[in-house]
């Protein structure tokens, strides 16, 4: 049944011909890879009843106490004021609004002229000023922007994920101590289902990460859909969880050199794909790099201690064996080393690695082309090479071992078909009514074959199924070293010339959101276009950096670039082949130096 948060209780595709019909603007990335063939209340619930009857357990309660800001509001209160909440209680606030059995309304208000701005910027995301509502809590001037890949291409018929920043236009303002509120799409493979699967079970095994229920949204007095409502990782992420945000989280979003910890020349070579989003006058990226060195030059005996010391070992040996039972390919431990963060907690000494963007899963033959299932294996789950931190994991035998066990715990606790199917059948219930009413198309946007909801779970538990076999086989008769296809699949490179390769590359502008390139297509074939880059006046080592999908314009804009840098970028087209990735003659060669 569904349930609402009423307001008297607020007191408290790759085919051969096309490889894609998503929208990211990501390489390495599952698109450039496509090429190559969390909360619940205190007490009983519902949802406590039917995890045990399914043999699970539910997971009550935060990894660490919340640590908060004071919450501000409009609706009798005045904006930036304290409201005398304490600390236990602006904790109860923020567990009610991700509480995993309820689906939140969230009703915000923008100026029609602001939403057009919105709209006109786009690829550009801008924060536009607006109203907030959650049941009495009102809070005004607000930024709000559209969020992610996705949501900023303008052709996108598709419902737009949004992202709500309490603080960006009045300083230090709050809403129970969150400082944004992330309202997810759900388009992808996963649908509204794979995120909320997916943090159930890895909170649930005290592996941080956000949490996650739904909200129906209504902009200005209109419906916009059912959204999945998932906890940013900001500040209030890390007061939450570690109970500290004195050091340096490092976001990685777009892949690029050293996103699979390879070592690079220099510490400050990783700004190249990791952002600091905290303390960015102390980042200096020297904890990415003595961990990449540390993957490289540990002996094998003294491997677990070392890496023990510095990386939160048990989490990610955990998260390996989730992301592999549920099919998230979108990660480093899947396809591409990218969407998840790195945390360096001052108080332990110790990385963290923290997932991001999980609604990608379940969903076997992506793009029709990756194989999900055949192509990753339970007892050695490396997809694709390089990736030295999981490469060390697997073929360390005190590790290795450590992994199995994890990974045959966690197949039978939670990815039975039978006990997950009955997780989903329920998350269905509750969001029925709500996608209903959605008024978007009910059909993934990766998955052209699944046109409706009931569709999608049945092509979800079609996986489950097969996953959990398969998984099964392998865990009983595990790999002595890594799988074959691991190391076969590589990414495209540019090849010779000919009439596919593309032109007239140009720098159309440099601002705050980046380097904007755009070029002439002039392939009729390609599955991308891949935009390169090299850093510094006269470079040559070109790498991959961002992939186009052919439905899209001729155009890109490289946000991971800094002050005073020179930058040097080409272009080439790319498509499958028989053989893998074939790959145009580059562009000419632009430079730009924001």
């Amino acid at each position: 049944m569904q349930q609402i948060i009423p307001h008297h209780l607020s007191h408290v595709a790759i085919p051969m011909g096309r490889l894609v019909q998503l929208s990211r603007q990501l390489v390495p990335s599952l698109l450039i890879l496509s090429l190559m063939g969390c909360d619940s209340s205190a007490g009983v619930s519902e949802m406590d009843g039917v995890l045990a009857d399914a043999g699970l357990t539910s997971f009550d309660g935060d990894l660490r106490p919340d640590v908060g800001s004071p919450v501000t509001g409009d609706g009798g209160f005045d904006l930036g004021v304290d409201l005398g909440m304490d600390q236990p209680n602006m904790d109860i606030r923020q567990a009610e609004f991700y509480h995993r059995d309820q689906i939140q309304r969230i009703e915000i208000t923008i100026d029609p002229a602001d939403r057009q701005r919105m709209f006109a910027a786009l690829p550009e995301r801008i924060y536009v000023p607006a109203s907030f509502r959650w049941n009495e809590i009102q809070i005004d001037d607000v930024g709000v922007r559209f969020k992610g890949n996705s949501s900023s291409n303008p052709d996108a018929w598709w419902k737009r994920s949004l992202l709500v920043k309490f603080g960006e236009f009045v300083d230090d303002q709050r809403f129970f101590g969150l400082r944004r509120v992330a309202l997810d799409n759900a388009i992808q493979f996963g649908s509204v289902f794979s995120e909320r699967l997916i943090t159930d079970i890895l909170r649930n095994e005290g592996v941080p990460c956000s949490r996650a229920n739904y909200a129906e949204v209504t902009i200005n007095g209109v419906y916009d859909g059912l959204f999945v409502n998932v906890e940013r990782l900001d500040k209030s992420f890390l007061e939450r969880v570690f109970g500290n945000r004195d050091g340096v989280l490092y976001k990685n979003h777009v892949g690029g050199p050293g996103s699979d910890f390879s070592v690079l020349d220099n510490p400050t070579d990783y700004a190249q794909s990791f952002e600091p989003k905290t303390h960015k006058d102390e980042a200096d990226f020297s904890e990415l790099y003595d961990l990449s060195v540390l993957l490289r030059d540990t002996p094998d005996d003294v491997l677990e201690a070392r890496l023990e010391s510095r990386f939160e070992l048990e989490s990610f040996i955990k998260l390996m064996a989730v992301m592999v039972f549920s099919g998230a390919f979108d990660q480093y431990t899947g396809q591409a080393p990218h969407n998840f963060y790195i945390y360096n907690d001052p108080e332990t000494g110790r990385l963290s690695y923290l997932p991001w963007d999980l609604d990608v899963g379940f969903a076997d033959n992506a793009f029709g082309r990756l194989p999900v299932i055949d192509g990753w294996n339970a007892s050695w789950p490396l997809f694709v090479t390089p990736r030295p931190l999981i490469e060390r994991i697997l073929s360390n035998e005190a590790l290795r071992r450590r992994y199995l066990r994890h990974a045959e715990r966690i197949l039978e606790r939670y990815f039975r078909p039978e006990a997950l199917g009955m997780q989903l059948d329920r998350l269905y219930q509750q969001a029925e009514d709500s996608l209903g009413r959605d008024p978007y198309p009910s059909r993934r946007v990766t998955v052209q074959s699944d046109t409706d909801y009931p569709g999608i779970v049945r092509s979800l538990k079609a996986f489950m199924v097969r996953r959990y076999q398969t998984a099964r086989m392998q865990l009983d008769s595990p790999l002595s070293q890594p799988p074959a296809s691991a190391t076969q699949r590589r990414e495209p490179m540019p090849g010779e010339p000919g009439p596919d390769d593309p032109s007239d590359l140009r720098v159309e502008g440099i601002d705050e959101s980046g380097v904007t390139l755009s070029w002439t297509d002039n392939s009729e074939r390609e599955g991308l276009t891949i935009v390169q880059r090299c850093d510094g006046v006269d470079c040559e080592t070109f790498t991959n950096l961002i992939g186009i999908e052919p439905d899209r314009p001729p155009r890109a804009t490289d946000q991971q670039v800094q002050m005073g840098q020179v930058y040097r970028y080409r272009v080439y087209a790319a498509w499958p082949s028989p053989e893998g990735p074939q790959g145009s003659a580059p562009s000419n060669v632009v430079e730009a130096r924001p």
